[in-house]
């Protein structure tokens, strides 16, 4: 998997994608200085300032209300907006509607894949969105036993529902918010929880989730996230990312508060890891797979 590379030539990342039906192509020194410039005003105006819960919450039900359906699956219309992305420490520019969705397919099967006697165990996403990761793992047959998703955003409840409908894949739902974590009692143990691009929402309220992760008692908890330890700030490219993590009030020393757990023999840390992948703001994909110790 190319994207596991912190560098990597454009041939290679054009070889990679090409295999994939998917056109890379380079952008020039003007345009990338102008990509940069722009991007250190927007954060210097503070255009990625924090909103308040109920702001940010009617701004989540106004992205999943405003789904587009695609290969049977409503997801939200940013996806195919984005034609700038940074891969493999460099910017590049790919015309592919949904280009963000079908690289994230393939990070989602290659994190899956690199963990043994998965396929018979039950799954539980927070912050799952439209439910589409849940489905691409049971289409893909990754996995084949119960789907658990939450998510606090009515609109995203609905809208999982919907899709499980359309695609004949039973998930059950439930409503979470991670600053107050609650869940009913389940109809079933979980045995993998999963976060895709949800925990990055919760800067540094984290520790009160993960209390209830030791109680649901996973085999293996994958965190998919944009990692702010996992920039080096001494590179220009990753101190870009870096500034607009801290801007958005993004997930914040998570992957430090992990490795405290570890030294005092609470967890176990099974893999730790980045794809070097994103918008052009930030790698969105780093990897966290861990579990308790009993």
């Amino acid at each position: 998997m190319i994207l596991l590379k912190k560098k990597a030539t454009f041939n290679s990342i054009k070889k990679f994608f090409s295999k994939k039906n998917i056109t890379i192509k380079e952008i020039n020194k003007k345009t990338k200085i102008k990509i940069i410039s722009n991007i250190e005003r927007e954060i210097s105006e503070k255009k990625f300032s924090k909103v308040t819960p109920n702001k940010r919450l009617n701004i989540w039900n106004l992205t999943w209300g405003n789904s587009i359906k695609y290969k049977n699956v409503f997801i939200p219309g940013y996806f195919s907006k984005k034609n700038t992305f940074r891969i493999c420490g460099d910017f590049y520019k790919c015309s592919k509607k949904f280009f963000t969705y079908h690289v994230l397919n393939l990070i989602l099967e290659n994190v899956f894949n690199k963990l043994k006697g998965i396929k018979n165990l039950n799954v539980l996403e927070f912050g799952a969105g439209s439910g589409r990761n849940l489905i691409f793992l049971k289409k893909k047959k990754i996995v084949n036993q119960k789907l658990l998703a939450v998510d606090w955003s009515a609109k995203s409840l609905e809208l999982i529902k919907k899709n499980s409908k359309n695609n004949q894949i039973l998930i059950d739902t439930y409503k979470f918010n991670f600053k107050k974590p609650f869940l009913p009692k389940l109809n079933c143990s979980v045995d993998i929880v999963l976060t895709l691009h949800a925990l990055e929402q919760v800067f540094t309220d984290y520790k009160k989730f993960l209390k209830l992760l030791k109680k649901l008692n996973p085999k293996y908890i994958i965190n998919i996230e944009p990692i702010l330890e996992n920039y080096n700030n001494e590179n220009s490219f990753d101190l870009l990312a870096y500034k607009y993590h801290i801007s958005r009030n993004y997930l914040s020393n998570y992957k430090t508060y992990l490795y405290k757990l570890k030294k005092s023999l609470k967890i176990k840390i099974i893999h730790d890891y980045k794809y070097y992948f994103g918008n052009k703001y930030d790698d969105s994909s780093s990897v966290l797979i861990w579990k308790f110790k009993k």
